[in-house]
């Protein structure tokens, strides 16, 4: 059977009214993620990278280097996220 499991990027601070959320770096990401195979001796079949919009409340100061990018169409604003997708047999 063939499986997936996403790694999303960690809030470490939530936004409030003075301040815009931290986020883990995106190598913490991928240790996280390199870890659970490893743990699970999980036998991958691929690892993909997504970009998924707003699913982190609020906004982000990250640049683009750093896993979040930002656009902005017809006046509203979209943060995207990059997201580890890893497909896995078991």
């Amino acid at each position: 059977m063939i499986n997936f499991k996403d790694f999303s990027i960690n809030v470490l601070k939530k936004k409030t009214i003075l301040n815009y959320p931290e986020f883990e770096p995106l190598e913490e990401t991928l240790l996280r993620l390199n870890n659970w195979i490893e743990e699970n001796e999980i036998m991958v079949l691929n690892v993909e990278t997504l970009m998924m919009p707003n699913i982190f409340e609020g906004s982000s100061k990250r640049t683009s280097s750093k896993g979040a990018y930002k656009t902005t169409s017809g006046g509203e604003k979209s943060w995207w996220y990059q997201i580890f997708r890893v497909w896995y047999q078991t």
